[in-house]
């Protein structure tokens, strides 16, 4: 302990700033672009920290960040220290320059590195939680963080080929090694809590309140119909009109024409169209973008056409064509009538978007309202 003091205060750096806080420009201008290694010294207690940087300017910069040291605080002793005691209670040394190269391998350590290294085996610096340079050894996580770690790896999946070099860098790692009593008797406690367990009658029953709430269930016709009405092509094709910025009584097809034979072929979507020409989206998209013959037969385009069958409410509504909205309850006849679809949808509790959805494709709500409008 004694020699390890002597070394300290014995050791000569190449510049001193005994006030790091008067001296921060001069720190920052001596030290721009050059690359070394560096110690921090309390001068209340005389602990220390050294680091090397490739740019010190750079990285001396970080230290003199008030909101940085705050916000990174918990992940370093020197941090905490300087947040504590102040720049005026710490002088910085410059204990070597070195040379600015850096090395392409990550397996081998940079120059500055290197002398970091071996700064750190022989002043021993007390604020240096990590011991050896580039690793986290001598680190120790709080259990906040630990739970963070194991809940980002859950699930994760590794490619075949991560898995292959994993067992080819464990190849003889614990050949002819066999593990002792004590160490069987704390893997066992590793083993998963349901290894072997055979479930009771009771458990099973308690396992079958977690089964999905639709599972087995069997939709009747009624159902059925509803649903398809709902993702019906019609109801699909209207808000991707809507989506294109088109009227509600407009809708855009995918023409493909046949040049030899003059057939034409409409389609609402795309999958469609795909699955008639047996290709895939990217092809398809390509084509129509470019305006080129496919397969030297099939000319592809959009078309945006007028259909007279579809009106659209919202429009007659807001122009005060469409005066009533009627409700009509199926099971008991009793019909209610309102002048907004906003009263009708606070009556029904629902929003006006799925009021609208209802009235166009003229299916029964909550199976019991049937909703109309009355001119």
């Amino acid at each position: 302990m004694e020699k390890n003091k002597f070394i300290k205060n014995s050791f000569l750096p190449i510049k001193e700033y005994k006030n790091a806080e008067l001296q921060r420009l001069e720190i920052l201008l001596e030290n721009k672009n050059k690359s070394g290694v560096y110690r921090w010294t309390n001068l209340k207690n005389n602990k220390s920290y050294i680091g090397s940087a490739k740019n010190l300017s750079k990285r001396l910069n970080t230290y003199f960040s008030l909101s940085y040291l705050k916000r990174c605080d918990y992940k370093s002793k020197i941090y905490s220290a300087l947040l504590k005691y102040g720049h005026l209670n710490f002088k910085l040394e410059i204990l070597e320059y070195c040379d600015n190269v850096s090395i392409l391998n990550k397996n081998y350590l940079s120059d500055w590195e290197e002398k970091e290294q071996f700064y750190i085996n022989l002043l021993k610096p007390e604020y240096n939680i990590c011991k050896t340079v580039r690793t986290t050894l001598g680190k120790k996580h709080k259990e906040s963080t630990k739970i963070k770690i194991s809940n980002s790896n859950l699930g994760k999946k590794r490619s075949e080929e991560t898995k292959k070099l994993l067992r080819e860098s464990k190849v003889g790692y614990n050949l002819g090694k066999r593990h002792t009593e004590e160490f069987k008797n704390k893997l066992k406690g590793r083993m998963p809590w349901n290894f072997g367990l055979k479930y009771t009658d009771d458990l099973k029953n308690k396992l079958k309140g977690r089964i999905p709430w639709n599972l087995n269930i069997k939709y009747t016709e009624e159902f059925k119909k509803r649903f398809k009405n709902c993702y019906s092509d019609e109801a699909l094709s209207k808000g991707l009109a809507t989506r294109l910025g088109l009227n509600a009584n407009q809708r855009r097809f995918i023409e493909i024409k046949n040049i030899n034979t003059g057939e034409i072929n409409k389609f609402l979507f795309a999958y469609k169209a795909n699955m008639f020409l047996n290709c895939s989206s990217w092809t398809f998209y390509k084509y129509i973008k470019k305006n080129t013959i496919y397969k030297k037969i099939y000319q592809l385009s959009y078309k945006i056409e007028t259909l007279p069958h579809l009106t659209n409410i919202k429009s007659e509504i807001k122009s005060g064509y469409i005066r009533w909205v009627i409700v009509k309850n199926i099971n008991t006849g009793e019909i209610n009538k309102f002048k907004t679809i906003s009263k009708a949808s606070i009556f029904l509790n629902c929003s006006r978007s799925t009021l609208y959805r209802y009235i166009n494709n003229k299916i029964i709500f909550k199976e019991k309202y049937q909703i109309s409008l009355e001119n």
